[in-house]
């Protein structure tokens, strides 16, 4: 265990990706409770398709937030949305999130989120034979992005990590992993 704790202090891409899983986890954490911003579109997109709820009630921005109003616990919210800005597909993608109340559902998310991101970044530098002590500061220089994903409920770290994925699965050629990771 010694050994290996060792070793991982010696390796800065472990050491960075790590930064990021601690960090990322301690502030889905620390924002539990902040307002839903951009996760709320696609929370409540696909919470009111899967309930049967006509496709252009959702992409209505008063009718959605009408529907978004009527349920318990949100009638006085003061933030819009706005599910237009969101392709179709992804009802598909956040239909998982959706068995579970929407701040528990952000929570694991944001969680998944953060380690797919830290995980394929790892296997990216790992791949790239990237050894640079600079990698120790990804985690600073990406950190105001890193958060406000975070705070905000996007997609951009599972997507960035999906890509990465695909991208080094595609570098082994390990084509069929890759077309799954990209899609």
């Amino acid at each position: 265990l010694v050994s290996v704790l060792c070793y991982m202090l010696k390796d800065k891409n472990i050491i960075s990706c790590l930064a990021f899983a601690v960090a990322g986890i301690v502030l889905s954490i620390v924002f539990f409770s902040n307002p839903l911003h951009d996760f709320g579109n696609y929370y409540f997109g696909s919470k009111f398709a899967l309930q049967g709820v006509n496709i252009h009630d959702i992409y209505e921005p008063y009718r959605f937030n009408l529907l978004i109003r009527n349920l318990p616990g949100f009638q006085d919210l003061k933030f819009l949305y706005n599910y237009a800005v969101v392709p179709p597909f992804t009802l598909l993608c956040y239909l998982p999130f959706t068995v579970t109340d929407v701040y528990t559902s952000k929570l694991l998310f944001n969680i998944i989120s953060v380690l797919v991101f830290s995980f394929s970044l790892l296997k990216l530098l790992r791949h790239l034979k990237i050894v640079s002590p600079l990698v120790l500061l990804l985690p600073i220089l990406l950190f105001i992005p890193f958060r406000n994903n975070i705070l905000f409920g996007q997609t951009y770290l599972l997507l960035a990590g999906f890509l990465m994925a695909g991208f080094v699965a595609e570098e082994k050629n390990k084509n069929k992993m890759a077309a799954i990771f990209y899609a």
